[in-house]
């Protein structure tokens, strides 16, 4: 369904009341949906018109569309206009100065400053940890697609039912204890996690043994010790790791590195930084040269120049030329 939107001081759909709706003024701030929610970052969105999307966080399945220089969202289950509007700007980041961030990353090389203006609408969002800790287990190794379409079996076969949207039930995303009491061939097969379906349940089965604020305590922590916390996780690994904390926990310092971000580095470090294989050792130098010349906001640097570089044809890009086994 493509939602016929209209002006932002009248936001409604004919035949949709059971929706609510809300504007959120963009404050001169640019912000693509496109970028932000088809870059790889998260897995429940997809569009639904020219700049329309829908998808589900929250607990709410929510349609987004940018006009006029407003976020105009609608939502089911309801929500007041002002506790739809808190949400939107901590889970877009809406209280950040890209701009800010912007120029500072900019500065520091022309690359990066040509990334940034390219994907200038671009936010890292404040996902919720849980989900977005579960969700990077089982996106190793396969590809957005791939995980887009497993994370929404999951769901649909586990999660509890929030809302019908056209007939088609939308599933929250299952807590600790559904997936823990998911049937591991079920997971495996008809999910298609394929080795993942283990990966996830052992996962959940270490949160669950911790308190149930420990999640929470890692946003307040210092990069590298919430990194080496979830490094800890079984069948983490540092890439893993820099995604939850980068679009999970909010911790600008991760850079999450692969054969895209490999490359980048080897183009703005030169030889410092080896091409023949991604090792643990050259892994943690890519990452702490990003952070030596953009901090704080490395890993929003990381993501302009990742999207930047995933827009260049396949053929103009720097390839390795032998690359390790992946550090999931």
């Amino acid at each position: 369904m493509i939602p016929d939107f209209v002006r932002a001081d009248e936001f409604s759909i004919i035949g949709a009341k059971s929706w609510s709706s809300v504007s959120v003024p963009l404050r001169g701030e640019p912000l693509s949906l496109r970028q932000t929610l088809g870059c790889g970052q998260t897995f429940r969105w997809w569009p639904i018109g020219e700049e329309c999307w829908q998808g589900i966080a929250g607990g709410r399945v929510w349609q987004l569309q940018v006009v006029d220089a407003q976020l105009l969202a609608r939502m089911q289950p309801a929500l007041s206009a002002k506790a739809a509007t808190e949400f939107l700007i901590h889970y877009f980041c809406l209280d950040l100065p890209t701009r800010e961030i912007r120029a500072r990353v900019g500065a520091a090389h022309p690359r990066a400053a040509e990334a940034a203006e390219q994907f200038a609408g671009l936010r890292i969002l404040r996902q919720d940890p849980l989900e977005t800790i579960l969700t990077f287990t089982i996106a190793t190794a396969t590809n957005v697609p791939r995980v887009t379409r497993s994370i929404g079996e999951l769901c649909r076969r586990f999660g509890d039912p929030i809302t019908d949207v056209d007939g088609v039930t939308q599933h929250d995303f299952p807590t600790v204890e559904q997936i823990l009491a998911a049937p591991t061939e079920e997971l495996f097969r008809e999910c298609n996690l394929a080795y993942r379906a283990r990966s996830i349940q052992a996962v959940a089965r270490e949160i669950h043994s911790r308190s149930a604020d420990w999640l929470e305590t890692l946003r307040e922590l210092p990069y590298l010790e919430a990194h080496a916390a979830l490094d800890a996780l079984p069948g983490y690994g540092p890439k893993v790791s820099d995604c939850a904390c980068l679009f999970g926990l909010g911790l600008y310092d991760a850079v999450p590195v692969d054969i895209h971000v490999w490359a980048i580095a080897h183009e703005l470090f030169g030889e410092e930084i080896p091409t023949r294989t991604l090792t643990s050792k050259t892994y943690r130098k890519i990452g702490d040269r990003f952070r030596d010349l953009f901090s704080p906001w490395a890993g929003w640097a990381q993501q302009y120049l990742f999207c930047a570089r995933r827009a260049i044809p396949i053929r103009d890009r720097f390839r390795p030329s032998k690359q390790a086994a992946p550090l999931r």
